[in-house]
């Protein structure tokens, strides 16, 4: 398939605006999911090539996801798309207001290599629902997943619409001009985006993630063990809302056995039975190996790798709250564990002081107001309580960072708002103002003051 280079991509774009048309806008989408569910084993396949996800975990993390998320976009899209009538004021009397939405223009969407499908073809969705002409710009290091996207974009959209980009670098990239950039990725890379965006005066999305926290405060039922191993080791730990440490209660009874049990029940024998996906590339494994040996004295699970096929099986690390912070994002099957002696405070404090603002940040706890204190006090992009990693599920809730972790949210709704330029539109049909807003004349202060405090008494 012939890739177009990026100023043709651009030309293009510049000059094409039937994207707009909601009719066109639904065509599109409903092209695109016909053409993504036409693909779902060669997606499967690939993500396997390029990663080892079992089908079962590529089916739930990333084809599924999409289409779930294109179903929502098709259905919402004219309720989304329409004029919204918002009351007066007194300001306003006689008039009608509303918020109305338009498209961005161009957008660029770059995408990481760990959940590739999940993180090209959902913003993807939501950009085609808001009218916009996109360019698809995937990580290198997924090549398998990279040809299925391509095919997919091809097959369902105009290339005057949704393109493809095969790029070095991103100095190439932005020669197209965009208007908005849709950013996944670490965060030394989102940060360089968000300047380069600033600088240029564009908008922008970026996820990135951080040191994302679990306390496990108090546990009424075992179940959490399993929550907390399936959240952590799911694709391997690459993924931007894991659990990158635990700080735990020493008042729970047994915590590390039963975290160790739910490890043994869901990845046995992991190595051997390869039931765990892969770390994308040898940097990679070679970053995840140099945590583990360094604090291998203090490995109570795990800790064996197989460097020719880059696995390396579900590992704890129970290291003090100081050492945490210098490990960094683990972004691998590791998870780091640290005792505290404290109140809710000691917990909070911590967290505060490995980083301030995660992608996500979760509690286990049964008490509702420690509950409250935690999601009030711990600033990050998104919380589960009693469990982990489930809220990006739900495409009714936003997903994304805050500060060092990223700015916007999308998924659902809050997708099509983010590829939106939202509006405010006043509509004056009255055949007279009325002559008090106009500064010269019969009305002074005092009499536009009474006037002012008078007619406020009938507005909200």
């Amino acid at each position: 398939m012939k890739q177009l280079d990026i100023n043709t991509i651009k030309s293009l774009h510049d000059e094409f605006n039937e994207c707009q048309k909601i009719d066109y806008r639904l065509a599109a989408l409903k092209q695109f999911k016909k053409v993504v569910m036409a693909h779902e084993t060669n997606i499967l396949e690939a993500l396997k090539r390029d990663l080892n996800k079992s089908d079962k975990e590529a089916f739930l993390c990333e084809y599924n996801e999409v289409i779930d998320e294109i179903n929502n976009q098709i259905k919402h899209l004219k309720k989304w798309a329409k004029d919204q009538r918002v009351l007066s004021t007194y300001q306003t009397f006689k008039t009608k207001s509303y918020i109305f939405k338009k498209p961005q223009g161009k957008v660029l969407i770059i995408v990481p290599f760990n959940y590739p499908i999940n993180l090209s073809l959902i913003p993807l969705a939501g950009a085609v629902a808001a009218g916009n002409r996109v360019i698809v710009k995937m990580s290198k290091n997924t090549p398998h997943v990279n040809e299925v996207v391509s095919e997919i974009i091809a097959a369902s959209f105009d290339v005057k619409h949704v393109a493809y980009a095969v790029v070095d670098n991103y100095d190439e990239l932005y020669q197209y001009n965009p208007n908005m950039i849709f950013f996944t990725g670490s965060t030394k890379v989102g940060k360089g985006i968000e300047a380069y965006c600033v600088a240029h005066n564009i908008h922008y999305v970026t996820e990135m993630g951080g040191m994302c926290p679990a306390v496990v405060y108090d546990v009424k039922t075992d179940e959490i063990y399993e929550r907390i191993v399936w959240a952590k080791f799911l694709n391997a730990g690459q993924t931007c809302v894991s659990i990158n440490y635990i700080l735990y209660s020493i008042h729970v009874v047994d915590f590390k056995e039963k975290l160790m049990a739910a490890i043994n029940h869901q990845y046995p024998n992991a190595l051997a039975h390869q039931s765990l996906p892969k770390i994308i590339n040898q940097q990679e494994f070679d970053r995840v190996i140099r945590i583990i040996e360094k604090y291998r004295a203090q490995i109570i699970y795990g800790g064996q790798y197989h460097p020719e096929t880059l696995m390396i099986e579900p590992t704890i690390i129970e290291v003090p709250p100081e050492v945490i912070k210098e490990c960094g994002e683990i972004f691998g099957p590791v998870i780091l564990i640290s005792p505290i002696n404290g109140t809710i405070d000691e917990f909070i404090k911590t967290i505060n002081k490995i980083d301030k603002s995660p992608l996500a940040a979760y509690i286990f706890s049964n008490d509702v107001s420690l509950q409250k204190r935690f999601t009030n006090e711990v600033v990050a992009g998104g919380y589960c309580v009693n469990d982990a990693l489930i809220h990006l599920t739900n495409h009714h809730l936003p997903f994304g960072g805050e500060y060092t972790s990223g700015f916007g949210k999308y998924h659902g709704k809050y997708s099509f708002d983010a590829f939106s330029l939202v509006n405010a539109k006043v509509i004056n049909n009255a055949k007279k103002d009325l002559p008090i807003k106009y500064i010269n004349n019969k009305y002074d202060y005092k009499k536009t003051k009474s006037f002012i405090n008078f007619i406020k008494r009938f507005f909200h």
